[in-house]
């Protein structure tokens, strides 16, 4: 801590000067500053993830505005979002610390001492995006009921001309399973199926097609299988139904008869599947007991 005597000159509107000795004291002590401060790079890439934090620090005198460096002192540092460190400064109030960072934040150096507490800003540290590529060994997947998969490939990405390998990297995988389904047509029910139509579609959902329409029948819709000789029906598919086409008349694949009770809703279910056969669900029917 320092002082300063003050001595105070008065002069009136007549011109007379009036001089008061030790009017009073200011007290003060020296100021810590960072004169400098520096984060290279601010965009760090996936070849150079190491950021250098650096500085310079002083005493400024706050009656002369003179400065002189600050040394041994410590700086504490906050680099990006998971690194916190200590610095101590040189001989000449320098101070530098390098990390290599795996995720982006900010950096900033704090100092807390005998002269005082002093902060610099934050500095924005935002790594550059690096195109990348995931390479499956395998493109594509023909499974059965209950197959196990393995699913491999190598993620790069590209430094300049060239892609490497990208390591540590979590990744997320997904599928989308689209399945063939075969409209196929009886005329009694048991025997003499043909495929009218098949379409694409995916787990949960809903698909329409046209087909010929015929004067009497039976139809269904399934996963296509080979042809049989047995009288089985084709496989179910869930909610599937059969609408007659205009001038044609059309039945479901099965029929049986209840009483009806009170009103309610009725829908026909298959619950024991097979290895050619599915569970499946037909449309919703609303019986109005009178």
């Amino acid at each position: 801590m320092r002082r300063i005597t003050i001595d105070v000159e008065a002069t009136t509107s007549a011109g007379e000067t009036t001089v008061r000795k030790n009017a009073g004291t200011l007290r003060y002590r020296k100021q810590p500053v960072f004169q400098t401060f520096a984060v290279t790079p601010t965009a760090p890439t996936i070849d150079d993830r190491t950021v250098t934090v650096s500085g310079d620090m002083v005493v400024r005198d706050p009656s002369t505005r003179a400065n002189e460096p600050l040394s041994d002192a410590s700086v504490d540092l906050k680099i990006g979002q998971r690194i916190e460190t200590t610095a101590t400064t040189d001989q000449n109030g320098h101070f530098s610390v390098s990390r290599e960072l795996a995720e982006g934040g900010w950096a900033w150096a704090t100092y807390q001492g005998d002269l005082g507490y002093v902060s610099t800003s934050w500095v924005d540290i935002a790594p550059k995006a690096a195109p990348t590529r995931l390479v499956l060994d395998k493109a594509s997947f023909h499974p059965t009921a209950r197959d196990r998969i393995t699913v491999s490939g190598t993620l790069r990405y590209q430094s300049g001309s060239e892609w490497k390998p990208l390591s540590g990297i979590p990744l997320e995988m997904d599928h989308n399973e689209r399945v063939s389904v075969a409209v196929q047509y009886s005329p009694d029910g048991k025997s003499g199926w043909t495929t009218e139509k098949t379409v694409k579609t995916g787990f949960d959902e809903q698909f329409r097609v046209r087909v010929p329409g015929h004067t009497d029948g039976y139809g269904g819709c399934g996963t296509p299988v080979p042809r049989r000789t047995t009288s089985r029906a084709p496989p179910a598919a869930r909610h599937a139904s059969t609408g007659p086409s205009p001038g044609s008349k059309s039945y479901g694949s099965s029929s049986k008869g209840f009483k009806a009770q009170q009103d309610g809703t009725w829908m026909p279910v298959h619950l024991k599947p097979d290895s050619k056969h599915f569970v499946g669900s037909g449309e919703e029917d609303y019986v109005d007991v009178r």
